[in-house]
């Protein structure tokens, strides 16, 4: 398993009429935790692309538990807790600073190359993730 976690701070813009973050801003933090966790592993996203490589969602979901507010400092934990392979699933959990959880999701990913055709992940990318499947 390769896990990291990504601070955030809510922002005003994040939140609804009631002060509540906004179920649409989860899949949002979901992928900067997904990037920073890539980020983690010295594979940043970019470089993905720089290669030819694209990275879709090809599914996404989110439960939600306990509301967060603005100004709040939630933690979002990404993990990959399988070996990847054609498409691999990255977990999330959303948690406050009392730790409490707040939410909890998943995306599927694939890769894809320029022409938007499916292809298998590079190598860097598999051989990066080995010692965490051990």
């Amino acid at each position: 398993m390769i896990a990291n976690t990504a601070s955030i701070k809510v922002r005003y813009a994040e939140t609804d009429q009631m002060g509540i973050v906004h179920h649409s801003v989860y899949i949002i933090w979901f992928e900067q935790s997904r990037i920073e966790l890539l980020n983690s592993l010295d594979m940043p996203y970019a470089s993905f692309e720089a290669e030819g490589y694209f990275m879709p969602v090809l599914a996404v979901n989110c439960e939600f538990f306990k509301p967060v507010r603005f100004g709040e400092q939630v933690n979002v934990l990404a993990k990959i807790s399988v070996m990847p392979g054609a498409a691999f699933e990255i977990s999330y959990e959303v948690t406050g600073s009392d730790q409490t959880l707040r939410a909890a999701g998943s995306s599927r990913h694939s890769f894809m190359n320029k022409e938007y055709r499916a292809v298998k992940p590079p190598k860097r990318f598999m051989e990066k993730l080995k010692p965490f499947f051990r």
